[in-house]
């Protein structure tokens, strides 16, 4: 009867991570969110319609609540695992903050 194979040197994948890899700065956060831009994204997590009335409800307080800001409330294309390119290209070339949500 064949033995059965010991492994001695197992790797820890944990203890393989480098922390240069991969590492993006988060971006700044402003100070006020008054006189800004701040876009509210659905992911469409569960449907459009699922957390609709939810960031809705919250683009309202926000802007009953922040003087001078500008909400921008949008519905990503597609399932949350389709990339929408050109929402994040809007959003980069005018928001100065996003929320996306996908809330459950």
């Amino acid at each position: 009867m064949e033995k059965e194979k010991v492994y001695t040197n197992l790797l820890n994948p944990m203890a393989q991570q480098k922390p240069e890899w991969d590492i993006i700065p988060l971006v700044e956060r402003p100070s006020t969110l008054e006189e800004r831009t701040v876009y509210i994204i659905n992911q469409r997590w569960g449907g459009t319609q699922a957390h609709e009335p939810l960031l809705l409800t919250m683009k309202k307080w926000l802007e009953d609540n922040i003087r001078n800001i500008n909400v921008v409330y949008r519905a990503k294309l597609g399932s949350y695992a389709v990339n929408d390119t050109d929402l994040w290209k809007e959003v980069g070339e005018r928001a100065d903050a996003a929320m996306i949500g996908v809330p459950h």
